[in-house]
């Protein structure tokens, strides 16, 4: 996500060099403000994008983090459920304008926003997430159909249209009136978010459409990198036959007899030892395999799906603002100054499966030329090959497929990441 990065150090540089000032008289030496939905109006289950203001009357220049919290309700405490921080650096008299895109559980969850600002003090204030009826509808320098759709309808400008595909989730349809002149971005991000999130577009062509991996198809071939069973029948006869061979060899050489009978024992055991090391490994803390899919008709953006298994528990890392396919699980963000982050704790044994819509990835990779059945099937990896066959419905004779796999070990966490660029030659 380093356009949204860029995007925040974009405000927050206007912000400090142009320094809007705050009404004269202001009761609160800082003024904090947030806003849910597209203009106001969140819609539950869908990225959404949150607005945040804050303007520093204090007199000094405000250094400070700002954090919010996405807490579900329960009967008896609220529980937060999604962490996001972030620096802020705003001039005396300046006020800054963040845009961040929020995940909103369909329970709509209530969310909080805090302020510390040091020396400053702490400021917070509350955003309702409740009272969303469904999906909207954009329409973009389009006129009012007649009659009316039920959906709630949204007028933006083409300059409105976000950076990111992700916050477009919130519309059942986009309608870009006739006429109306789009940006190559605003272009782009209309057709990631038509061929990667299956979103319906009217008034652009979205050559190809495509709605991504299900939970189960991440699950089911991220288990092909998962930590491998331990053979409990094999452990449990080697431990036996240690302990009874130690039992035999242990007396004969305290009587000075078969010294062999020892070093055997535990030369034995040394290989199994060694064995069981290179054939199963040592056993990770997580598990990550990303499959990251491209299209060529969207080059500007691809779709990344990853499945994290929780060997012996820890903490997942990766870069970019990731989003949880299943409900309920808690995500954190953070800005660094690498860009943003996404942290989740895991507990032993325990799955996520998350996705973003991402840059495009670089570099090229092996190339298969799809033809009649069982080709190009029998060429491609067999973790590859899994994931091609997601959209297999839609691979035309002609095309051609650029796959390329990574392997890196990062501490105690092992990490899988499959590439796949989906070229489409011919139309018709």
């Amino acid at each position: 996500m380093r356009t949204l990065f860029g995007v925040l150090e974009a405000l927050v540089g206007l912000a400090v060099a142009l320094g809007v000032l705050s009404p004269q008289g202001s009761a609160a030496p800082v003024t904090l403000g947030a806003q849910l939905g597209w203009q106001g109006r969140p819609v539950p289950g869908a990225i959404n994008p949150l607005t945040i203001t804050v303007e520093n009357a204090t007199g000094k220049v405000l250094s400070g983090t700002l954090t919010v919290r996405g807490e579900q309700a329960a009967a008896w405490r609220a529980s937060p459920q999604h962490t996001l921080r972030c620096p802020v650096l705003l001039a005396p008299g300046a006020r800054g304008r963040f845009l961040f895109p929020w995940p909103l559980e369909l329970r709509g969850p209530r969310v909080v926003v805090e302020l510390d600002a040091g020396p400053a003090g702490l400021f917070q204030t509350q955003v309702s997430a409740g009272g969303g009826l469904g999906k909207l509808v954009a329409l973009v320098g389009a006129p009012l159909p007649d009659p009316l759709p039920v959906e709630p309808l949204i007028l933006l400008e083409p300059e409105d249209l976000p950076e990111e595909p992700a916050l477009l989730t919130c519309f059942a349809r986009v309608v870009v009136g006739p006429g109306v002149v789009l940006s190559p971005r605003a272009q782009a991000v209309l057709a990631a978010w038509g061929t990667y999130l299956g979103g319906q577009v009217e008034g652009l062509p979205v050559p190809l459409v495509w709605g991504g991996l299900s939970l189960a198809e991440a699950e089911s071939f991220a288990s092909l990198y998962g930590p491998r069973p331990a053979p409990r029948g094999l452990l449990v006869a080697v431990a036996l036959g240690y302990i009874l061979g130690l039992g035999y060899a242990l007396p004969a050489w305290a009587r000075g007899a078969r010294p062999w009978g020892l070093a055997f024992v535990l030369g034995s055991g040394l290989g199994f030892a060694l064995f069981y090391i290179v054939s199963y490994g040592v056993p990770e803390s997580t598990v990550s395999v990303q499959t990251i899919i491209e299209v060529s008709t969207v080059p500007q953006f691809s779709y990344a799906l990853c499945a994290v298994l929780g060997g012996t528990g820890g903490e997942w890392v990766a870069a970019g603002l990731w989003w949880s396919k299943d409900p309920g699980k808690s995500l954190t963000w953070e800005w660094t100054p690498q860009g943003p982050a996404t942290r989740v704790r895991l507990d032993p044994g325990e799955r996520l499966v998350v996705w973003t819509v991402g840059p495009g990835w670089q570099g090229e990779g092996r190339t298969i030329e799809v033809g009649l059945w069982p080709t190009p099937w029998l060429e491609l990896p067999r973790p590859i090959r899994a994931a091609v066959s997601a959209f297999r419905p839609e691979l035309r004779v002609g095309d051609v497929l650029q796959v390329r796999e990574e392997h890196l070990r990062q501490g105690r966490a092992s990490v899988h990441r499959l590439f796949v660029r989906w070229v489409r030659r011919y139309e018709g």
